[in-house]
């Protein structure tokens, strides 16, 4: 059981991976919103962008950025040197979501070792083209189950004016 729970999750993460990837290509994107994304046009100011949490005891900050693509939204914060961040929802609704390996998700990345979700939530407390906020907290395992952490005290916001 152990090891078609494990392959299970293997392909799980290969084919989220690769659907990620493949949407990221799309040109239906509904609300990019990133810093290093700025139209010329535009004349809003980014005001926050901030995705902050607790890894297993130490500190997490890092710039965040968001995709919104039809009813999900993925939100990345990446520190570069302590790793990353990555909260997927299926449901752009403000309210709280469970944070699983099969639902919803949250993600940290830290070189190449890779921890999804086992149980967690996330309150996205606020939607919209120029706003997102909320909280989350998860506990974390490799695909393997070997290694594990705990990310808590998590929060993002991103608000341009």
């Amino acid at each position: 059981m152990s090891y078609f729970k494990s392959s299970f999750k293997l392909l799980y993460a290969i084919l989220l991976v690769m659907a990620i990837s493949f949407s990221s290509c799309s040109e239906d994107t509904e609300n990019v919103l990133d810093a290093s994304n700025s139209d010329p046009t535009d004349n809003g100011t980014v005001k926050v962008q901030e995705l902050s949490c607790t890894i297993d005891g130490t500190s997490f900050k890092a710039g965040l950025g968001f995709v919104s693509m039809g009813g999900f939204l993925t939100l990345t914060g990446d520190s570069y040197s302590n790793g990353k961040i990555t909260i997927m929802l299926l449901s752009k609704t403000v309210g709280e979501k469970s944070l699983t390996f099969y639902t919803n998700k949250g993600v940290y990345d830290i070189n190449g070792e890779v921890y999804y979700s086992v149980s967690g939530t996330c309150n996205l407390t606020h939607f919209e083209d120029n706003k997102v906020k909320g909280t989350f907290s998860f506990e974390a395992e490799t695909v393997d189950g070997a290694k594990t952490v705990s990310v808590t005290n998590g929060s993002f916001e991103y608000l341009k004016e």
